[in-house]
């Protein structure tokens, strides 16, 4: 896997898609404003970030304006067995693979 990227970052806002995982493996991209890098190099102000099942981490935990730490990696090999849904797949973004997202204290 390919460096790790660690992050701060504001939730915009959250997607529409209710898709979760099931009998099929679903990822949902979430777009997010670099608040501050801790380790790596993020170059643009906001990233794509694809998530695998989201809603593993509970219901109410992504919150529009919410601030998160995330570890990531730009190595997307691990999307391959996942359906990505991606409501800003028009926006020209970095696009980031979710390793751990926490909520920020």
């Amino acid at each position: 896997m390919s460096q790790e990227i660690r992050f701060t970052g504001r939730l915009l806002e959250t997607p529409s898609t209710t898709m979760r995982c099931g009998d099929a493996a679903m990822a949902v991209v979430h777009k997010f404003e670099i608040v501050k890098v801790l380790k790596g190099k993020l170059d643009e102000p906001l990233v794509k970030l694809i998530i695998p099942c989201p809603e593993l981490l509970g219901e109410g935990f992504f919150v529009k304006g919410g601030q998160y730490r995330v570890i990531a990696a730009r190595d997307l090999s691990e999307a391959e067995g996942y359906a990505v849904v991606d409501e800003y797949e028009k926006e020209q973004l970095p696009l980031l693979w979710a390793i751990k997202v926490d909520k920020s204290k």
